[in-house]
């Protein structure tokens, strides 16, 4: 059977002290290696220390990387030890015992108390000992026993945090949610106002809404933004829109046009994939748009979006699909 997080917490707490102050399911989502699943303890937390955390998890074999500084250890039999020393003030440093069996990679984290040297020659708890014994544990398996699971099962005091089935299966994005699965992320008042009338210029298939947002969102409040996402660019984009000046690195691509008289002018942030899926941010706003390419890039949000729209590491990004779990969060969302 799969395992759970419930089932790899109930093998820790079998190596571990039970005296926690926080049991939960370790945080997954859509960029998370496959197969991730994990359980997090805390100990001695407390109003806002969350205290220090054991965290124990499991993927699909990456291969572990030879040890190649002073802050690594092969352990024998597949184990190794990796740590980071502390920085004063800034990290306490962390330790990591990873353990490679039948095609998975399972991992001990401890981080809270300060790394000062190799972490064999302090006095850890828990230490590197039981993070190696726990690692090696025979239940912890990609997929493992009934009995596992259902140890699991009698875990008490359990905090969950476990994804629900299909929460992080890609569904398509729509009008509304490629826009408001965006912009609620930036946590100002912000309202949608329904589909870009813009999406034509991005080819029929392609999916687009528009928000108002507030003076709070600088440079670009008062005034809106439209995201739109397409599975290949507008032919425009090798030469440029009518009454436009474009500019391209790679693919990266603004297009932008000048104030004139009352008009303040409007831009257009656009990314091409190497799949040729398109995702842009339209924006018109409170200042007028300068002639100068840099200053238009700042007044029209250039560098305030930087890579957050389209990098595929970032949770909030514009694009033709999205996880199930950030579509639903994004239907229900019409204002910020």
């Amino acid at each position: 059977m799969p395992i759970t997080s419930r089932a790899i917490a109930a093998v820790m707490l079998d190596h571990l002290s039970a005296r926690t102050t926080h049991r939960q399911a370790t945080y997954v989502d859509e960029n998370s290696p496959a197969g991730y699943v994990g359980a997090d303890f805390r100990y001695h937390g407390g109003g806002e220390d969350d205290g220090d955390l054991v965290r124990v998890t499991l993927q699909r074999s990456s291969h572990l990387p030879a040890c190649s500084d002073d802050q690594c250890a092969d352990l024998g039999d597949g184990a190794q030890l990796r740590w980071d020393l502390v920085e004063p003030e800034e990290d306490p440093g962390v330790v990591a015992v990873a353990f490679e069996r039948d095609g998975a990679l399972t991992t001990a984290l401890l981080a809270g108390p300060d790394i000062t040297r190799d972490p064999r020659k302090l006095k850890l708890q828990p230490s590197v000992q039981a993070l190696t014994d726990l690692v090696r544990d025979q239940r912890l398996r990609l997929r493992t026993s009934p009995q596992a699971i259902a140890d699991g099962g009698h875990v008490a005091h359990w905090s969950g945090g476990e994804r629900k089935p299909g929460e992080l299966d890609e569904v398509p994005n729509n009008d509304q949610t490629v826009v408001t699965g965006f912009i609620f992320g930036w946590e100002h008042d912000w309202r949608y106002l329904g589909p870009s009338p813009l999406k034509q210029l991005f080819g029929p298939k392609a999916i687009g809404g528009r928000v108002a947002v507030s003076k709070e969102l600088e440079p670009i409040g008062p005034g809106t933004v439209d995201a739109l996402a397409a599975p290949s660019p507008p032919a425009w984009l090798t030469s440029c829109l009518p009454g436009y000046t474009c500019w391209s690195n790679g693919a990266e691509h603004f297009a932008w046009r000048p104030a004139s008289g009352s008009d303040h002018g409007d831009a257009y942030l656009v990314h091409v994939d190497p799949s040729g899926e398109t995702v842009a941010l339209h924006t018109d706003g409170r200042y007028r748009l300068s002639h100068s390419r840099r200053a238009a890039m700042a007044a029209s949000g250039y560098f305030l979006w930087g890579t957050d729209f389209y990098d595929d590491s970032q949770p909030l990004r514009v694009g033709l699909t999205t996880t199930r779990v950030r579509f639903e969060q994004a239907s229900r969302a019409t204002h910020g």
